[in-house]
């Protein structure tokens, strides 16, 4: 008598197939995690460069304006002097899809100013959304120029 050793052809199909829907369900939710991430790592980001303007604004003892444009998915911090440099000018990431906020508009500008003793002029925030629709915001408290991420 033979001894067969070996899979048959519908073992392995079997097995295929059950790898096939356990990719169908991992895959996509490891794309959204990623996206998740991503959308985390640009508030934080964009919430430290609006504390960078509060600390600039206190170090330098000059008012320090956080500028952000929607459209084009940037933002610059500079002093309140036009005729200035930026002192830092990011692009936002690619990733995100949306970008909202209700500080005061200059142009195609949205505006935050810290003067000297750090507390911004208005309160407002700042929406990050990705491509699901999942959100982030950025919060400035006007009587503390606390900056929180939610």
């Amino acid at each position: 008598m033979i001894n067969m050793k070996g899979f048959s052809l519908i073992e392995l199909i079997i097995v295929l197939s059950i790898l096939a829907v356990l990719s169908c369900i991992i895959i996509p939710n490891s794309l959204s995690l990623g996206n998740n991430i991503l959308l985390e790592i640009e508030a934080q980001k964009i919430a430290q460069d609006i504390r960078l303007a509060q600390q600039l604004a206190v170090i330098n003892n000059y008012t320090y304006i956080f500028e952000i444009n929607c459209n084009k998915k940037l933002y610059i911090i500079r002093k309140n002097n036009a005729f200035q440099l930026p002192d830092k000018k990011a692009e936002i990431s690619p990733g995100i899809y949306y970008i909202k906020s209700n500080f005061d508009k200059y142009g195609d500008y949205y505006r935050i100013y810290f003067n000297s003793n750090s507390i911004p002029a208005q309160t407002g925030t700042i929406k990050l959304y990705d491509r699901y629709g999942r959100k982030k915001v950025i919060s400035v408290a006007v009587a503390s120029g606390r900056v929180i991420v939610r």
